[in-house]
């Protein structure tokens, strides 16, 4: 058998000889395919094991995680605030804007006037105020309030309102 020009001498020939049996050769290439194809799907297996559960987030969503955040961190300060107040203001406090009575039921639950708890509650909302770093009733210039921080001075206000409309 005459070798065709521009081969290498050896090389086809050697080539020949080395793989005589076909099929073996074929079963190796095959287990190299097949070993590949389970690789790639482990990686890909455990991309998504990572993911599984989760949503990708959107740019509203991030601004909502933010802002959840953000609130979190108002309202942790705004409750180290409250621990700093006189055990009758925040009692008040916690009444009116936590469990959302009116002034004249937090004073009844409390045992005292309603006029007291509406002098109390008066001095917690400043107490909350200057500790949020809001201005006071007094001072002309506005400084918006946090989200937290309004949150509950305008449940305490709402709730002064209704009970001297209920008085």
């Amino acid at each position: 058998m005459r070798e065709p020009e521009g081969l290498p001498s050896r090389g086809g020939s050697a080539y020949r000889s080395a793989a005589r049996n076909e099929r073996a050769w074929l079963y190796g290439v095959a287990r190299h395919v097949v070993s590949a194809e389970y690789r790639r799907k482990n990686r890909l297996d455990v991309l998504n094991s990572r993911v599984a559960g989760r949503r990708l987030l959107g740019a509203d969503d991030i601004a909502r995680v933010e802002d959840r955040i953000v609130a979190e961190k108002e309202g942790r300060a705004m409750v180290e605030a409250m621990e700093g107040l006189p055990e009758q203001q925040r009692a008040v406090l916690e009444l009116v804007a936590v469990d959302q009575l009116t002034v004249a039921e937090a004073a009844r639950a409390l045992g005292i006037r309603s006029v007291s708890a509406r002098v109390t509650l008066h001095r917690a909302r400043a107490h909350l105020r200057k500790a949020a770093g809001a201005p006071s009733d007094e001072s002309a210039s506005a400084a918006p309030l946090t989200r937290s921080t309004a949150a509950v001075l305008d449940a305490s206000a709402a709730s002064i309102d209704l009970s001297r409309s209920r008085a």
